[in-house]
Order: C-alpha cells, then structure tokens, then sequence
C-alpha cells in the first residue's frame, strides 16, 4: 500500500488543474495529495417538474439500499416513533430494512424519474442519512423540488443544506439526534422557494461557465 500511495501522489503531480465536486472534497485532495483544486460543483436539471402536489405529512428516504447510506437509521426512528415513511430505492440492504420496518414505513422500490419526483413533491421533508457523502445530488433534487432536508451533518451535504435556512442538519448518527432533528424542522416554517431559490447555483448554466473558465487560452 505504502508503494502505491506514493504512484497515487506522483501522478496527483501531472494535472495543470485538479477540480473537485466540494469542498468536502478539495480539503481531502489537500490532505493527502498537498494540491490545492477548484471546487466545481456537479450540475442538476433546476427546471421544476410539473406538480400540484402540496407538502404532505410523510418523510422520504431516496437512495440505493446499501449499508454505507444509513438507511436503517430512518427506518428504526420512523418505525419506534410510528412516523410515515416512502423509502424510494433498491439494493442488497432492502431484505434487511423491510424486516426492522413497522407498519408506518413504506418501500416504493426503484422508480422511474416521474414517480419519484411525484413522491418527493409530496412529502414533508428528506430525510438524509448518508455518512461523508462526497457532494449529495439527492438533497439537491428535494430541495429543487421545494422539499426541506433533514441530513446528518456530514460530507458534502453541509454545502447545499443550510441548517434552519432549508433544512436541519443532526449531529449524531443516532435516532435521538435524528428525532430532534425533525421535531426542530416541525417548528420551523420554511418556504417552498426558498428550498427552491438554494439550488439555482447547481444549475448547468454555471457548470459550464466554471468549467470554460479552466480551460486553456
């Protein structure tokens, strides 16, 4: 490993530029290749789908149903707490959650774009669970969707969920932290388009002007 590491940071040497999808990840680009990189963050479509649907009164979870996205942790505290939860999402965890799952927690298996932007519009927040997420394209498609998050203060996501503003962040990954968490969004009266208005700088728009912007004269 020891060899290997010094191949990697030799040939971290070779870029004229390096460009990192957050500052999540530019920090660690410094940590362990002493290179500074320009932080560009990775596109969405921020044009809105189509919904007369109002927020309603159940959490969603979207992801792939693996263990390193924490999914377990909302399914526990929604199950123990009877809170109405859709998870959206399939993968090898699924068997796992489906059995610690109650009565109030729902799975909508994979879904195709329209379904899921439909259950999203629909819901009273996301519930974001992943651990060092690199950036999070997720909280950026519910907040687009005029969506609150509600996200475990990790990784990427503190640099589209802004705490009180368009969502909570919970510090612990634990369901006392979670819990509070959605009992601190409970009092907080957070606008549509403010969730809305925090993604326009994720548009493709900038993307490419960014990345013109690094390329050679």
């Amino acid at each position: 490993m020891k060899v290997l590491r010094m191949i990697d940071k030799q040939g971290a040497k070779r870029p004229d530029v390096l460009v990192a999808n957050s500052e999540n990840i530019r920090k660690r680009i410094i940590k362990y290749y002493g290179r500074e990189a320009v932080v560009v963050y990775p596109p969405i479509e921020v044009k809105i789908p189509k919904s007369d649907t109002n927020r309603g009164e159940y959490y969603v979870c979207l992801s792939r149903l693996v263990k390193q996205k924490g999914i377990d942790l909302a399914v526990k505290t929604c199950t123990d707490n009877k809170l109405p939860l859709v998870v959206v999402g399939g993968g090898d965890e699924s068997v796992n959650l489906k059995r610690m799952a109650g009565s109030t927690v729902k799975f909508a298996g994979e879904c195709k774009n329209k379904q899921k932007f439909k259950i999203l519009s629909g819901a009273k927040a996301l519930i974001y669970t992943s651990k060092e997420e690199d950036f999070g394209i997720v909280p950026v498609e519910a907040l687009k969707m005029g969506i609150p998050v509600i996200a475990l203060a990790s990784g990427g996501v503190m640099e589209s969920v802004v705490h009180k503003k368009n969502g909570v962040l919970f510090d612990s990954f634990d369901q006392k932290s979670l819990l509070r968490g959605m009992k601190l969004l409970d009092s907080l009266d957070i606008e549509k388009q403010v969730c809305i208005d925090s993604v326009r700088k994720f548009s493709f728009e900038n993307f490419r002007s960014q990345i013109n912007k690094l390329a050679p004269e």
